[in-house]
């Protein structure tokens, strides 16, 4: 029995939930025909964020053309287009540019006073600089997130950022600190 349920999970994981993206972006794609300005740009934003690991090249296409269509007069709009943007690039290995995004939208989201999404932003861009192996850039934009969180009492995203945390120090040999995290 018990083997039957984990069939069953890993069948519907990978069969109905694809299926079920898969019927979310032709839905949207349909929207898409419909919408002008800033009604467009969610749906590209929304299009872009699914199917950013399973189809980058599109998911970039409509990030592409969702930063066209940004006009400053919505910076929460802006900051989350950025934000999405970046997400395939990260897919693609594309680190710098996920970096440039996350650092445009890093400055809306101080500007506008979002603490919640500036906490997001500094733990994209430390993920970036993770990436790339500039571990003290990492750790810089991972504490900075960390305070955020603490602040804003959301362990378990200041968890989540202290696992990466741990996993820099992993990889420059910190293991005690590594461990301490």
């Amino acid at each position: 029995m018990k083997r039957f349920i984990i069939l069953f999970g890993w069948s519907f994981l990978f069969g109905a939930l694809p299926l079920a993206i898969n019927a979310q972006v032709d839905s949207l794609k349909q929207l898409l025909d419909d919408k002008v300005g800033n009604e467009r740009i969610v749906v590209l934003n929304e299009l872009t964020y699914l199917l950013a690991f399973t189809d980058s090249d599109h998911a970039i296409e409509y990030g592409q053309e969702s930063i066209s269509l940004l006009d400053g007069s919505d910076s929460i709009l802006m900051a989350t287009t950025y934000n999405d943007v970046s997400i395939p690039y990260y897919s693609i290995g594309d680190f710098e540019t996920m970096i440039e995004l996350n650092r445009k939208s890093l400055k809306i989201r101080l500007a506008i006073n979002d603490t919640l999404g500036q906490g997001a932003s500094y733990m994209k861009i430390g993920v970036g600089y993770q990436e790339l192996g500039i571990f003290d850039s990492a750790l810089f934009y991972f504490n900075e997130s960390i305070k955020i969180y603490e602040v804003l009492g959301i362990d378990s995203y200041r968890l989540s950022v202290l696992n990466n945390v741990a996993n820099v120090n992993e990889r420059l040999g910190n293991l005690t600190e590594a461990l301490r995290l």
